[in-house]
């Protein structure tokens, strides 16, 4: 496939460009947001992992950017023929501090439909959402005394929601329960996966 930067099916992410969304997270005028928000969306701009007590300022959006993965995570199945990489994009697109590298997008590329000829590995939407989950609040390689606590919790958060609904990560059991309706997996994966993204790192709360 061709190296182009997955975009946005409306041509913006939520709430502009990052540039933006920097000016609206400097702009909080909450108790205790004003030092932690600003910092966290610096790191984000940097691409620096965010860290655990990071909180970034969204302005009450959360379900709107939880229903915008959904519906990106289905349409881009269909765009980009890949699992994995159309929930990396629509947690890209969505979420306005995810970092946007074409890396991340291109080496999703590697794990769909199970990365193997059985379908006996994780199923590329899990897998492109750990993926993401990693390279928001991993840990880097000049950091490798921490451990990779947030990350891993994240995952198994999306785990979770998986196992509930599909029984399983595995590609072949998944698309069995599924009964091969992988759109409506890879929705489920970028929802799932956003959620738990905002529930850390926002003031989002679901219900």
């Amino acid at each position: 496939m061709r190296s182009k930067s997955p975009p946005n099916k409306q041509g913006q992410a939520i709430g502009g460009s990052r540039r933006g969304f920097l000016r609206l997270a400097a702009g909080c005028g909450c108790a205790g947001l004003c030092g932690a928000v600003p910092q966290a969306a610096r790191a984000a701009e940097e691409g620096k992992p965010l860290k655990e007590g990071d909180r970034i300022d969204i302005k009450g959006r959360g379900k709107e950017v939880i229903q915008r993965a959904s519906d990106l995570g289905r349409d881009y199945l269909s765009k980009y023929a890949s699992c994995s990489q159309a929930v990396v994009a629509a947690l890209q697109d969505a979420i306005d501090f995810a970092p946007k590298e074409e890396s991340v997008f291109l080496a999703a590329n590697s794990v769909d439909g199970g990365a193997t000829p059985t379908g006996l590995a994780s199923c590329g939407a899990f897998t492109g959402a750990g993926m993401m989950i990693g390279r928001i609040c991993g840990r880097t390689r000049a950091n490798l005394a921490e451990k990779p606590v947030l990350a891993r919790k994240l995952t198994r958060d999306v785990h979770a929601q998986f196992a509930s609904i599909y029984g399983s990560v595995l590609c072949k059991e998944v698309r069995a329960k599924a009964e091969a309706k992988c759109a409506q997996v890879t929705a489920n994966a970028a929802a799932w996966t956003a959620e738990a993204v905002l529930k850390q790192f926002t003031d989002y709360q679901a219900g």
